[in-house]
């Protein structure tokens, strides 16, 4: 090849670039297209090699590939629309920007805090990506009214569609009717008697170690997982029973956990991931079982109503699709991992504070104490528990982060601020709860601000530990229940510490952001109650 022909390649293949990012890439979403993209490029490579040598193929693919990283990052750095908001120079240019800060130590929320700390209120995360931590923000973004979709976070199990990743509101509406009759105050009735007797099964766990340390984290998660495997296939795990977590549901969440963790903001990379022959095995494997799963449930009819009898009735007065089949896998994982990590980490802050705090758990043991054994309506109407609960989950609110959100095509004020159209946005709930504009002495655990002393919330609004609006969560209820059962019936029986070995530093520490809150282990020591009624 001569100079001039390579020059002349080198300018072809340069401006091919530059013109495929300005009137393709720049526009829409392209995460789920990336394998598309890669096989393309690779087959249009392949094919070169039939009219030009390989140094003029060399040459047009970096010249080409320069094209295009040099509009999107020059696009990137001044003329996007989310050009004349803070944040920091590595931002701006790429989404492995925030995936690093990540995956330095899989508290992406202590690393948004100091980022809000340093730029304000409105922090430029990535390329199109906002974190937003005025408190007004939340109500904006995650309310009935609001005019947001869901970002594009929410592509990662494509072609599966759980219900919590339906980006459409019409689709998520009327996927989610099924889900509130699983839901339904009569359906929570019949469920009550079976998340009672996995209660009463943690507590004969616990009798068998009174006065050595035990792990309530391992535990709280066997617990979370037999009621859920109950509540949806009819059937327990028997974590609680053999005192281990089922290998195949321990490799599904440390799997996936790794996976929100680290690819949360970089889903085309998870998309890339799935492709992979070998390095998908583990993900493969997981929706293997889900369908056995699925399909040994479908085959049967349980003797009780549980979760999926109203979705198996969904699905099959559908048109039974291949899309629809794909779908009811998908609710499946959220029925069963979903439905169980949050409810586990959940109790396990709950006990923490409970052991931190003995003045409060000697309280609620007089006024549970009043209580009959097993009336989970009494349950419910205890301010002191539920201030205990809530206060759990503000300062450890189970998606730290925020849950990712679009802005509609014609933008949308936040405040006095206007955020432009089509850009990803969320609200870090750990730093709004931690603000003083939202909660007063916000760094304290004080259960009595939802009780007794109202004027510690400024802003109640902020408080969404079950996502807000159409996208709330379908089983806070039966969460619920889980957790004021498991509270009411330990307390009625034990006082608890925190075991030798466990410090309140390490528990805080080993806290993880694997998109949802991730558990600490804790060692606790309980000792059976010598005034016990």
């Amino acid at each position: 090849m001569t100079p001039a022909r390579d020059m002349f390649l080198a300018i072809v293949a340069s401006c091919s670039g530059l013109l495929l990012h300005w009137f393709c890439f720049r526009h829409g979403e392209w995460d789920t297209a990336a394998p598309s993209l890669l096989f393309g490029y690779g087959m249009m490579t392949l094919a070169s090699t039939c009219v030009l040598s390989g140094r003029a193929i060399l040459v047009t693919a970096a010249f080409h590939l320069f094209g295009v990283w040099a509009s999107m990052l020059l696009y990137r750095m001044f003329f996007h629309r989310l050009s004349d908001f803070p944040g920091p120079c590595a931002a701006r240019l790429s989404n492995f920007y925030v995936t690093f800060l990540s995956a330095k130590k899989l508290r992406l929320y202590e690393e948004t805090q100091r980022l809000h700390g340093k730029y304000g209120d409105y922090v430029r995360l990535g390329p199109s990506e906002l974190s937003i931590a005025d408190p007004r923000a939340v109500k904006a973004l995650y309310s009935t009214a609001s005019p947001v979709t869901k970002g594009p976070f929410y592509t990662l199990f494509q072609p599966r569609t759980p219900l919590f990743t339906i980006r459409d509101k019409r689709v998520h509406t009327e996927r989610r009717k099924a889900w509130d009759r699983a839901f339904s105050a009569s359906a929570l009735n019949g469920y009550e008697p079976r998340v009672f007797k996995y209660t009463m099964q943690l507590i004969d766990a616990i009798d068998r170690r009174t006065g050595a340390p035990m792990n309530v984290q391992e535990w709280f998660t066997f617990y979370s997982f037999d009621v859920m495997g109950d509540l949806t296939f009819g059937k327990a795990f028997n974590m609680l029973a053999e005192g281990k977590l089922s290998p195949i549901l321990g490799t599904i969440q440390n799997t996936l956990s790794t996976a929100f963790g680290y690819f949360g903001h970089l889903p085309w990379v998870f998309s890339v991931f799935k492709k992979v022959p070998i390095a998908n095995g583990q993900y493969h494997g997981f929706w293997r079982w889900v369908t056995s799963q699925l399909d040994e449930r479908c085959a049967k009819k349980p003797a009780q109503n549980d979760i999926f009898t109203w979705l198996v009735k969904a699905y099959q007065q559908g048109p039974m699709s291949t899309q629809n089949t794909l779908d009811l896998q998908g609710d499946t994982f959220l029925s069963i991992v979903a439905g169980s990590d949050p409810s586990a980490t959940a109790l396990t802050n709950v006990f923490f504070h409970l052991a931190t705090n003995p003045c409060v758990a000697r309280d609620l043991q007089k006024t549970i104490d009043r209580l009959p054994p097993g009336h989970y309506k009494s349950l419910v109407k205890l301010d002191l528990l539920e201030g205990l609960i809530n206060e759990t989950f503000r300062l450890h609110p189970p998606a730290p982060s925020g849950t990712q959100r679009v802005t509609p095509p014609e933008g949308m004020f936040i405040g006095e601020t206007w955020i432009p159209g089509n850009v990803i946005v969320q609200v870090p709930l750990h730093t709004v709860y931690l603000d003083p504009r939202a909660f007063d002495r916000p760094i304290e655990f004080i259960p009595e601000r939802w009780t007794t002393r109202p004027e510690l919330i400024r802003d109640k609004s902020v408080f969404i530990p079950f996502n807000g609006g159409p996208y709330a969560c379908a089983g806070k209820q039966l969460a619920l229940m889980e957790l004021r059962l498991v509270i009411a019936e330990v307390l009625r029986r034990y006082d608890l510490a925190l075991a030798p070995s466990q410090t309140e530093e390490a528990f805080w520490a080993q806290q993880k952001d694997h998109y949802t809150l991730g558990p600490s282990p804790l060692w606790l020591r309980f000792t059976r109650r010598s005034d016990q009624v």
